[in-house]
């Protein structure tokens, strides 16, 4: 199953970007570190490209996908719960990986060509790499600035679900992010 969903999210991935080529094409890759926060601290290491198109100066829509490498310290103590259910436990895992496929939307603020700022969104879901957990939803806002036409930073939060033994768990963390754009 999760092998057709990727090869599903590719073919359209690609797709998207082809029949958009001629209309103001843009590409970039990214590389960051995430910094875990919450319940569920995961920091990660993120590489991501996104590929799609301009509309004027003012926006930008793509399609995406990356790998998102966790790095969670054995044995955290994890509280999932509300007051009508609780589950305390040991998360017992030290790595994980997530391949997150993701639509993109940009808003820059065209002040010059070397110095654009940006919002941007990245909204679809994260497959799970793993043999016992599973996939969720991948949401990341973020702000950044585009630089010299060919350079961007950002800083952003990243949200990625999965399901561990039934729950559904919730791993945030502060990203940080740059990337080259051509």
């Amino acid at each position: 199953m999760k092998k057709s969903l990727f090869l599903i999210a590719f073919a359209c991935a690609t797709l998207f970007s082809v029949k958009f080529y001629a209309q103001d094409y843009q590409g970039e890759v990214d590389f960051g570190y995430s910094l875990g926060v919450g319940k569920m601290p995961s920091d990660r290491f993120n590489v991501s490209t996104v590929h799609g198109f301009e509309i004027e100066d003012y926006l930008f829509l793509g399609v995406g996908a990356g790998l998102d490498y966790h790095f969670v310290e054995e044995n955290i103590y994890t509280d999932f719960g509300d007051d009508d259910y609780y589950y305390g436990g040991y998360f017992e895992k030290d790595r994980m990986g997530f391949l997150p496929v993701f639509f993109n939307i940009k808003g820059y603020i065209p002040l010059d060509d070397d110095f654009m700022p940006f919002l941007s969104l990245d909204l679809g879901y994260s497959f799970c790499l793993s043999d016992d957990g599973e996939s969720g939803l991948y949401v990341t806002p973020s702000v950044g600035i585009r630089l010299f036409e060919d350079f961007k930073i950002q800083v952003g939060y990243n949200l990625q679900q999965m399901t561990e033994r039934g729950m559904s768990l919730n791993m945030g963390a502060v990203q940080f992010k740059v990337g080259y754009l051509f």
